[in-house]
């Protein structure tokens, strides 16, 4: 049986992917909106001082993303990527015939001030999100919950490994897109 990954945050992004299972193995990807979960900035990363993003099963909620396949001997540098998170088969699904696995957090909790939601890495997952179109990266702000201060506008400094190389012009459509959607957040990172 086939092994594929709803990837719902950095994964989207396949520079970010290939840093951990190499560029010839990042393929082609499907968008999908899976209902029934609800994505949100729910994890903290102890490792990188930083949130990071979790789905939940939550009935009435939906989360976009894209499902790609991954030979087996990959699933295990993902897991050891995904720190903190389990990694569990979504079995309500229709989308591809195979296992369809994602992410989950183990520990949910909010950002704080000592884990602060890094734009590098909401650059690296909108970024990816564009690849697919505008709109999707659009879907992905509004349907992920707590977009709540603290951010930390780590551009200079990473707090996330596995940012993805992002040009100039890619960067002003995300500060764009921050700026219409979450006007409160964006006024508090001092981008302008």
């Amino acid at each position: 049986m086939r092994d594929y990954i709803f990837s719902y945050g950095s994964l989207i992004n396949k520079n970010s992917l290939a840093q951990t299972i190499g560029k010839d193995n990042t393929g082609k990807s499907k968008t999908v909106v899976i209902n029934g979960y609800e994505r949100g900035w729910r994890n903290h990363v102890h490792h990188e001082n930083r949130t990071g993003l979790g789905i939940i099963k939550k009935e009435n909620f939906k989360v976009n993303g894209v499902i790609f396949e991954v030979e087996e001997k990959y699933l295990y540098e993902l897991d050891r990527r995904e720190y903190g998170f389990i990694r569990k088969e979504i079995m309500d699904q229709n989308y591809i015939d195979g296992k369809l696995w994602a992410y989950f957090v183990i520990d949910q909790k909010v950002p704080t001030k000592e884990f602060p939601i890094a734009l590098t890495y909401v650059d690296t997952v909108i970024s990816g999100c564009l690849t697919q179109s505008v709109e999707f990266a659009r879907e992905f702000i509004k349907n992920t919950v707590n977009w709540i201060y603290p951010f930390v506008n780590d551009r200079n400094n990473s707090k996330f490994p596995r940012m993805a190389k992002i040009e100039n012009n890619e960067l002003e459509t995300i500060n764009k897109l921050l700026k219409e959607n979450l006007p409160d957040v964006y006024s508090k990172l001092n981008i302008d």
